[in-house]
């Protein structure tokens, strides 16, 4: 674990979107932990769709954004950021140098992600200080299935 007089994790979340205020003052727009995507399926004789699998869907777009607060620590420390699939499949981490300086200071970590979220289930982002896992959120992602009709041939 990260030092016990600091970093200390003010924030992690996944939302829609961060505005960075010109004030320095960030905004988290529509903090989720579900998504709901919908997949609209041809309805052919003879198929059943594949449990799990989330056919053709389109990527997810998602921010992740971390907040750190120094407390007694003052330097640098390396971040990484990256996300476990429903499968338990680590994703390329992101990597950074976090610069704290000092009490309520801190630093701010925005991830614009897009990715195929091609498995319904979990999705973790993971966050590690220092070498140390700091913490851990869940993105549950989930399918609807709409079956269209095949219109019948015309001959």
């Amino acid at each position: 674990m990260p030092p016990s007089n600091g970093p200390y994790l003010n924030y992690a979340a996944v939302c829609e979107k961060v505005l960075h205020e010109a004030d320095g003052v960030l905004s988290l727009i529509r903090i989720i932990d579900r998504i709901t995507v919908t997949v609209i399926v041809p309805a052919l004789p003879g198929t059943q769709p594949v449990p799990n699998l989330i056919p053709s869907a389109p990527p997810i777009s998602v921010t992740f954004v971390l907040g750190l607060k120094s407390g007694d620590f003052v330097g640098s420390v390396p971040v990484k950021v990256w996300i476990e699939t429903p499968a338990r499949a680590r994703w390329p981490e992101y990597e950074t140098t976090a610069r704290l300086e000092g009490q309520e200071r801190g630093a701010n970590v925005i991830l614009p992600l897009q990715f195929p979220a091609q498995q319904e289930g979990i999705y973790w982002f993971v966050v590690e200080v220092s070498g140390e896992t700091l913490t851990r959120v869940p993105l549950s992602i989930n399918k609807q299935v709409v079956t269209q009709a095949v219109p019948p041939q015309l001959g």
